[in-house]
């Protein structure tokens, strides 16, 4: 088994039925973070360009988890007190045709630096 040693704070996405959006759908809001413990976290890449004149920064990294760890798309991850978006839909390397106790998934996290 694979230590878990590293903690993030995970904000789960829920819908409020009770106030909506400029477009009448349920508003998003997000529950108190909730502390995950992870195996690592690493960067994945950043990337910069120029849009509509403007420079734009983003920042990628990845972090690895115990297997049945479950942070949805619409989650948000709070590491070092910096908040950070997930992307897509996990990695999940637990369903290999052996049963190997360290496999986890991963997870892909992004921010908008400027």
């Amino acid at each position: 088994m694979i230590p878990a040693p590293h903690s993030i704070q995970v904000e789960r996405w829920q819908a409020n039925a009770a106030s909506r959006d400029a477009h009448g759908n349920p508003a998003e809001t997000y529950a108190a973070p909730e502390t995950v413990a992870v195996h690592w976290i690493g960067p994945a890449g950043s990337a910069e360009d120029a849009l509509g004149g403007r420079r734009h920064a983003e920042a990628v990294l990845q972090i690895g988890a115990p297997a049945g760890t479950v942070i949805d798309h619409r989650d948000r991850v709070l590491i070092d007190g910096v908040r950070w978006q997930v992307v897509g839909e996990p990695q999940d390397y637990s369903r290999g045709p052996w049963a190997m106790p360290f496999a986890g998934v991963t997870f892909e996290l992004k921010r908008d630096r400027g």
